[in-house]
C-alpha cells in the first residue's frame, strides 16, 4: 500500500508544471481538486480495508494502518490549494487597488520553481523557507484586505444576513399553518431563504481569507457578529421544527393519510420539508467553518463558536431522527393495512351492484396512493421494505390498465347523465355493444378474465376502448346535430 502511495505522489510531481506558482489558478484548478478526490478516496479504501474488511480475512489485519508519507501529501496538497485559493480571493478584492494588487502578484515569488509535491526531509527546509517568504509577503496585504472585508461585512454583508435572519424568524414563528399550506411558500417567503443561502455564499468566497489569523484578529468583532446572526437562525429552523413535530400529527394524520396544497402525500412532504431543514442547517454549519477556521484559528474556540456549531449538530441529528421516525411510522402502518388492500390477482375485474346498476372495479384506489407514495419516497433517498415492494410491483403491472378501466366504468356509472335522454334510441345498438364487452370480460375461451391473465386482460381492455370510444364518438356527433337544431329552432322562434 505505501508503494502505490508513493506511485500516487510520484503521479502529482510528475504532472506538476514546471511554473506552478506563476501559472494562473484556472488552468490548475481542476487538476489540485482532482489530485485532492483521489488521495481522499486513497485514504478512505486503505481505512476499510484495514479496519473493517481485512479483520476478517484468513490472514487478518492487526493495528492501525499509517502512512505518514501519505499523510504528509495530503496535508501538502491542502496546504497549496488554500494558498492558491487566498491569491484569488486577493486579486479579487484589490482590483481596484494597483499598488496591492502588484504586490499581491509577487507573493509567489519565494517558490520561484519549486515543486510542491517533493516532500522529504531534505526537501521540507525549502518549502518552509518559502512558506515564510510568503507568509511575510501577506502581511501587508492582509492589512489592506482586512479593511476591505470589514467595510464589506459592515455595510452589506451584515446587514443583508440580520435582515434574512429576521424575516425567517417571523415567520418560523407565525401561526399554525393548515396541512395544505405548510408547504406553499410565498414568494417572499422563499425570496427570504434564498437570500440567506446567497449571503452564505458571499462569506464563502472569502472564507479562505477570513480563516487567515491575521485578517481574523482584526475582524473578530464583525465575524462574530455573523456567527450570531447564524445561531439567530438556526433557532428560527429549530422553532419551525418542533412546531412542525408538535402539530403535525394532530393536524395532518388525525384522518390518515392524505395530501398537502402541493399534491404531494403527507409523510413526503414532512420528509421533504425536513431534508430541507437539515440542508440549511448542514449549510449554517459550513459557513461557520468559512467563518471560524479550523482548529488551528483562535476564533475556532471561541465559546460562542462553539456553542452555535453544537446547536447546528443537535438539529441535524433531531432532524435527521424525526425523518427516520415518520418513515418508520409510515412503514409500520403500510405494512398493517397490506392486506386490506393487497391485489387479488385470481380475482375478477369488476362487479355490478344490483341495488343501483352501478359497476364495481376491483382495483383499490389506496394501491395507486401507496405507489405514488413509494416512488416519491424512493426519489428521496428512502428504502421501502420488501413486503411494501412486492405489492407495489403487482400493483404496477397493472397500474395502466386499472386507469383505463377506471375511466371506462366512470363513463358507464355516469352514462345517465352523458347521454341525453332523447338521444338513446339512436345510441342504442352502440350502447348494447359496449355494455356486452364490459359486462362480459372473458378470453377466446370463454373463460372469466382475472388481473393475473395479463394476455387475456390487454386484449379485454383494447376491446373495450374501442367499442367505447365508438359509443362517446356518435354520442358527442349527436350532441353536436342536437345542439345544431336547437339553434335552428331559436332562429326559427326569432322570425316574425
Amino acid at each position: 500500500m505505501k508503494l502505490f502511495a508513493m506511485m500516487l505522489a510520484g503521479l502529482l510531481q510528475g504532472h506538476c508544471p514546471k511554473e506552478f506558482w506563476q501559472t494562473p489558478f484556472g488552468d490548475v484548478e481542476a487538476s489540485l481538486y482532482g489530485a485532492q478526490r483521489l488521495v481522499n478516496a486513497w485514504s478512505r479504501c486503505t481505512h476499510d480495508l484495514t479496519s473493517l474488511q481485512w479483520l476478517a480475512s484468513p490472514h487478518t489485519w492487526e493495528g492501525r494502518y499509517e502512512d505518514k508519507f501519505f499523510d504528509s501529501l495530503n496535508e501538502r496538497l491542502d496546504e497549496v490549494l488554500v494558498m492558491r485559493e487566498t491569491h484569488v480571493q486577493l486579486i479579487e478584492l484589490l482590483a481596484a487597488d494597483t499598488i496591492s494588487q502588484s504586490a499581491a502578484a509577487q507573493v509567489f515569488a519565494p517558490f520561484g520553481q519549486l515543486n510542491p509535491f517533493h516532500i522529504s526531509e531534505y526537501a521540507n527546509p525549502a518549502w518552509m523557507t518559502a512558506k515564510a517568504g510568503f507568509e511575510s509577503r501577506m502581511v501587508p496585504i492582509e492589512r489592506r484586505i482586512s479593511q476591505q472585508l470589514q467595510e464589506a461585512l459592515r455595510t452589506t454583508i451584515l446587514p443583508a444576513l440580520t435582515a434574512a435572519v429576521a424575516q425567517h424568524a417571523d415567520r418560523a414563528s407565525g401561526a399554525v399553518m393548515q396541512p395544505s399550506d405548510q408547504n406553499s411558500m410565498s414568494g417572499d417567503q422563499y425570496r427570504t431563504s434564498t437570500d440567506v443561502m446567497q449571503v452564505f455564499k458571499a462569506l464563502k468566497r472569502y472564507s479562505g481569507l477570513l480563516c487567515r489569523s491575521a485578517i481574523a484578529a482584526a475582524l473578530q468583532d464583525e465575524l462574530l457578529a455573523v456567527v450570531q446572526q447564524i445561531d439567530q437562525y438556526l433557532d428560527s429552523i429549530q422553532s419551525s421544527f418542533e412546531q412542525r413535530a408538535q402539530d403535525n400529527h394532530r393536524l395532518q394524520r388525525q384522518s390518515g393519510a392524505g395530501t398537502t396544497g402541493m399534491n404531494l402525500p403527507s409523510i413526503v412532504d414532512d420528509l421533504m420539508w425536513a431534508l430541507q431543514c437539515q440542508q440549511k442547517a448542514e449549510q449554517s454549519m459550513a459557513a461557520l467553518r468559512g467563518v471560524a477556521g479550523d482548529n488551528r484559528k483562535p476564533l475556532a474556540h471561541n465559546a460562542a463558536v462553539l456553542a452555535c456549531q453544537a446547536v447546528a449538530k443537535d438539529l441535524v441529528k433531531e432532524l435527521q431522527a424525526w425523518k427516520q421516525t415518520c418513515f418508520s411510522e409510515w412503514n409500520a402502518t403500510t405494512v398493517d393495512k397490506l392486506s386490506n388492500i393487497k391485489m387479488d390477482q385470481s380475482g375478477k375485474l369488476m362487479d355490478m351492484d344490483n341495488r343501483n346498476g352501478r359497476i364495481k372495479l376491483h382495483y383499490n384506489e389506496d394501491l395507486v396512493v401507496l405507489l405514488r407514495e413509494v416512488r416519491q419516497l424512493q426519489s428521496i433517498g428512502f428504502g421501502v421494505s420488501r413486503d411494501i415492494l412486492a405489492e407495489v410491483d403487482t400493483a404496477n403491472k397493472f397500474y395502466r390498465h386499472g386507469l383505463l378501466l377506471k375511466q371506462v366504468v366512470n363513463f358507464y356509472n355516469n352514462s345517465a347523465t352523458e347521454i341525453i335522454p332523447c338521444q338513446k334510441p339512436m345510441l342504442l345498438q352502440y350502447a348494447q355493444d359496449f355494455e356486452n364487452v364490459l359486462l362480459n370480460p372473458k378470453d377466446g375461451m370463454g373463460r372469466p378474465i382475472t388481473w393475473g391473465n395479463s394476455a387475456a386482460l390487454e386484449g379485454y381492455v383494447r376491446r373495450l376502448q374501442e367499442v367505447a370510444e365508438q359509443l362517446k364518438q356518435k354520442n358527442r356527433s349527436c350532441n353536436s346535430l342536437t345542439i345544431d337544431a336547437i339553434h335552428k329552432l331559436i332562429t326559427i322562434f326569432g322570425v316574425e
